[in-house]
């Protein structure tokens, strides 16, 4: 039986479940799966997919993307420093030598970008803001490239060329806050990768010891690849969700599926 364990809402989840046809898990006690209040029994040959979530390791049973110890935004750009990938500059708290109109607030538990949109009172650390001119997101599943796209205005949005005129929820497209909520989209039609992308998203996955993630990585007028972050339960539109099944599949088989560039 296949099951994909995800304990928190997620459309990517439930999509993924169809794709595969699998069964969804929504709570582990310590003991016991569970699908809101049923109890699930796992049994010898069973796979687990962790979608987002934390699992350990079962005898006899296949775990994907289990990463037995949690690891929040601000524990995944440290990690990502300490093993030599060029990411985002971090600050534990905000030095003095960096003007504070540079500096950017975040939380430990962001999704979207829309801590940067809406700027924490408290923020659990800080990152430099830098000017980059493209986002790029690499979907990497055991050191291969499924799908990979770059970030675009979404349709209907009209770009802004201040960050002080952006109002959320009237359809403006932000001029560096690349997020959905900020008016973008990831566009996976004809867009291809390069070598260098790759490599960058494939040793972040591997640093953060995951199996797969969607790396988003920003370029700077200079040709620089930084990590910006990695999701272990991204978004799955456009045609996603079917590279993501396939690639399951294909791990579960023991067959490596063939890198992609686009």
């Amino acid at each position: 039986m296949l099951y994909v364990y995800c304990p928190r809402a997620s459309a990517g989840a439930l999509e993924l479940v169809r794709a595969l046809g699998a069964h969804r898990l929504r709570r582990f006690d310590g003991l016991d799966f569970w699908d809101r209040r049923r109890r699930v029994p796992i049994k010898e040959g069973d796979a687990i997919i962790c979608w987002g979530a934390t699992c350990p390791e079962f005898d006899g049973i296949k775990v994907l993307n289990g990463l037995m110890k949690p690891v929040n935004k601000l524990r995944e750009l440290e990690i990502l420093n300490e093993a030599g990938i060029p990411s985002i500059t971090l600050y534990d708290e905000a030095p003095r030598n960096v003007k504070p109109d540079v500096l950017i607030p975040r939380t430990i538990k962001h999704q979207g970008g829309r801590d940067v949109l809406h700027r924490p009172e408290y923020p659990d650390f800080y990152v430099l803001k830098e000017d980059f001119v493209a986002e790029y997101r690499i979907h990497s599943f055991d050191g291969k490239s499924i799908r990979a796209g770059v970030k675009v205005p979404r349709d209907g949005f009209t770009p802004v060329a201040n960050e002080k005129d952006w109002r959320p929820n009237e359809n403006l497209v932000h001029p560096w806050v690349r997020s959905f909520d900020a008016g973008w989209r990831v566009n996976y039609d004809g867009f291809k990768s390069n070598a260098r992308m790759r490599k960058v998203a494939h040793s972040a996955v591997k640093a953060l010891g995951l199996t797969f993630a969607a790396v988003d990585l920003a370029e700077t007028a200079n040709g620089v690849i930084k990590v910006l972050e990695c999701n272990r339960a991204p978004g799955i539109e456009g045609g996603s969700v079917m590279a993501y099944a396939k690639a399951i599949r294909s791990w579960l088989d023991g067959k490596p599926e063939p890198e992609s560039v686009e």
